[in-house]
């Protein structure tokens, strides 16, 4: 993010090394930085209220800084953040969601980041967020992929895009037929490796016979 204060320019970083980070352009250097105990992955800045600085990422919490890099406000959440935006009058703070509940929170900037609304549509991680006016939220994200457009006072769905299919959670291959299972493992740790469906590559059948198939292990990170 780049962003003015007074009459400089600086860009402001957050990354899996920990650290929040305030570049002055002019100078070409790092003038101030600040290290959470977590990765940090998500930025959103404003300019209202003197200008402040959002950023979430591996933990339960929000930090807000001012342009100066000073913390400022600490939001602790029930979710994982996944996504930041700032409203166009500075006067909310929307955050996506990475871990269960999935709940897309509005926050109230000119009440000390107060929660004042949780929109719980979202059955998945949610990390695309944004405004696209003052009143009205645009968030993303869930198994379905879905798209939502709501009021943020009132938490009234105004549009849904959805497409087809669900996310895919399991894997598995024998021969020329590949397996596929869409059991989430968060809503069922139990389900998680599950394969319902088998497709042949060579004429393109679909079948519910899994049998013989196993699931392709993976690690994660």
């Amino acid at each position: 993010k780049i962003i003015k204060n007074k009459r400089n320019y600086f860009a402001i970083t957050a990354g899996f090394d920990n650290k929040i980070a305030l570049y002055d352009l002019k100078r070409k250097r790092v003038i101030k930085s600040h290290t959470s105990d977590y990765k940090l992955q998500y930025l959103a800045t404003s300019l209202k209220n003197g200008g402040q600085i959002a950023t979430c990422g591996y933990g339960k919490e929000i930090l807000i800084f001012d342009y100066n890099l000073n913390l400022i406000k600490t939001i602790q959440s029930e979710t994982k953040p996944s996504g930041l935006a700032y409203s166009k009058n500075g006067k909310f703070l929307i955050a996506g969601t990475g871990t269960s509940p999935r709940n897309t929170n509005i926050y109230q900037t000119n009440k000390n980041y107060s929660l004042v609304k949780s929109f719980k549509k979202h059955t998945n991680t949610t990390m695309a967020v944004n405004f696209i006016d003052n009143n009205t939220a645009v968030s993303g994200g869930g198994d379905n992929n879905e798209i939502y457009t709501w009021d943020i006072n009132t938490l009234k769905v105004k549009q849904k895009i959805v497409g087809v299919g669900n996310c895919v959670w399991s894997v598995g291959i024998k021969g020329d037929e590949i397996t596929l299972g869409n059991n989430s493992a968060y809503k069922n740790h139990n389900s998680r490796g599950d394969l319902q469906k088998s497709i042949n590559l060579k004429n393109f059948n679909i079948s519910t016979n899994t049998n013989g198939f196993k699931r392709i292990q993976i690690t994660n990170g």
